[in-house]
């Protein structure tokens, strides 16, 4: 009863409705095959915004709907370069990969192999790196301008193996690379001799920081090392057993601990070596410096300084 009473009040307003025109229908367009519906003007506008991941999300759609080889083919160069611009390596690395899988003979190989080579070292993948360096080593022989690539490829390669501590070298093509390894060799890190000699030094408690300059250290290490061994022979010599394994645990822990920071530390002091001539050689730096900056230097980094008080 409520519902129809309710329908007959709001009966005048229905009859007083605007009456709204049909539309006319209108057919489907007709899409042929080689039609294109890719509109590649919106993503390079939105790159001039610095939108990259909405550019990249367009260029995406390009891809998908056009039947164009080349927009296709301008459409995957630019999401990799933009994964590039943003350094999301791995996203570049696969982007470039795609553009080569997806077009083999493509003009400008050369350089798509030597952003493969880099990003793989970035990401960790050296295998790949080592792939991609080969690939560019081949194509020397009928490119003058991927000589070129490869130049700067092995440049890299070497670089990032300087700056990771590394002793060993991969293996060179090109004159400058030829150069910069043999430059690196003369300024090896691990295997520096000081490294050998400060670890034998230590043998004797403080001797090993005394020979690389570390005077306080050198005092600090001598003392420790003395005051746990008599700390040790005194608990033997009245028999206080538990004391005894106490302090001769400790004493051994310092004492060996010691000889490794030995070495550690000439390690740190050979490395610093290395960066600072490594400064003087701007002929021998590669093009991409800038990935360098963030990079993971290694363990043995302690930043301590050859007089500084403790």
């Amino acid at each position: 009863m409520k519902k129809l009473i309710v329908a007959l009040l709001l009966l005048p307003h229905l009859a007083w409705a605007e009456n709204l025109p049909s539309l006319t229908a209108v057919d489907n367009p007709k899409w042929q095959g080689e039609s294109t519906i890719a509109d590649d003007k919106f993503p390079e506008f939105l790159e001039t915004q610095e939108d990259y991941t909405s550019a990249i999300l367009e260029w995406r759609r390009v891809i998908y709907t056009t039947q164009n080889k080349h927009t296709k083919k301008r459409a995957l160069a630019s999401i990799a370069r933009l994964y590039n611009k943003m350094n999301r390596h791995q996203k570049a690395l696969t982007a470039y990969e795609n553009y080569l899988a997806t077009f083999p003979q493509v003009t400008g190989k050369n350089h798509i192999l030597e952003q493969i080579h880099r990003l793989s070292i970035l990401t960790g993948d050296h295998d790949k790196a080592e792939m991609a360096r080969n690939q560019l080593f081949k194509l020397t022989e009928s490119s003058e301008n991927a000589s070129e690539k490869l130049e700067q490829a092995e440049l890299y390669m070497l670089w990032h193996q300087a700056l990771l501590g590394a002793d060993t070298f991969a293996e060179t093509h090109s004159p400058k690379g030829q150069r910069l390894k043999e430059k690196l060799q003369a300024f090896p890190v691990n295997s520096h001799p000081s490294v050998q000699t400060a670890t034998l030094l230590s043998l004797i408690p403080g001797l090993g920081y005394l020979y690389l300059g570390y005077i306080n250290w050198a005092i600090l290490v001598f003392l420790v090392n003395v005051s746990f061994f008599y700390a040790l022979t005194y608990a033997m010599k009245h028999k206080h057993w538990g004391y005894g394994f106490a302090f001769g645990s400790f004493a051994a822990f310092v004492y060996v601990g010691s000889m490794f920071y030995a070495s550690t530390v000439a390690a740190e002091s050979a490395y610093l070596n290395r960066l600072s001539a490594m400064e003087q050689w701007h002929n021998l730096q590669p093009l991409h410096m800038d990935d360098f900056e963030n990079i993971s230097m290694p363990s043995f980094q302690l930043n301590l300084a050859p007089h500084s008080k403790l």
